[in-house]
């Protein structure tokens, strides 16, 4: 596990590519899989989880009377805020794809059953929906992620060791851990 952790936190320029020898002795270099494809949860489902519970720290920040506007902060906030957008934007992209694709899936099925076709034949176009979606209606996803309206998070230092920012940035991961999962009892 620690390995993986590792090659997921290789963050180049900061952090140089991780290996990792495969079991046939090759050494494969890997990175920090949101460079390539944001919330990468299909490699998860591709490799038969049928729940796959993604984090992810990406909150772009929500105007509050408290901290005001970002122009206030300058240029490297402004930037944060923007790439914060542009990622954010994509895993909603994703997720709602996901939910997109299954309510289709059930409505054709509900639509195909109303109008009493055979099973056989509702089966077999489910089947085809699936292999041209790349859906696995066998996954389900929780979603883990910083309140919108956490704005000490936004400002956070992503990249301190220091022990105290670290342990508030737990901290505020563990409530949004607990408020994601507290509706499925686990």
């Amino acid at each position: 596990m620690s390995r993986a952790v590792a090659a997921s936190a290789s963050l180049p320029p900061f952090f140089a590519p991780y290996p990792i020898t495969n079991k046939k002795g090759k050494e494969i270099y890997f990175f920090d899989g949101e460079i390539r494809d944001t919330l990468s949860t299909h490699v998860a489902a591709d490799h038969g989880a049928d729940l796959v519970i993604s984090s992810y720290s990406i909150q772009p920040y929500h105007f509050n009377q408290e901290m005001g506007s970002l122009h206030e902060y300058g240029i490297p906030v402004i930037f944060n805020q923007a790439l914060y957008q542009v990622v954010q934007q994509k895993i909603e992209r994703h997720i709602k794809h996901q939910q997109n694709t299954r309510a289709m899936i059930n409505a054709v099925v509900g639509y195909l059953r109303q109008a009493q076709i055979a099973e056989e034949h509702v089966e077999k176009l489910v089947d085809i929906l699936i292999q041209r979606s790349n859906f696995n209606p066998n996954v389900d996803y929780i979603y883990i992620h910083p309140s919108p309206q956490d704005h000490e998070f936004f400002f956070a230092d992503h990249f301190s060791l220091n022990p105290k920012v670290l342990g508030a940035m737990v901290k505020t991961g563990f409530r949004a851990a607990m408020t994601a999962l507290r509706p499925y009892n686990l």
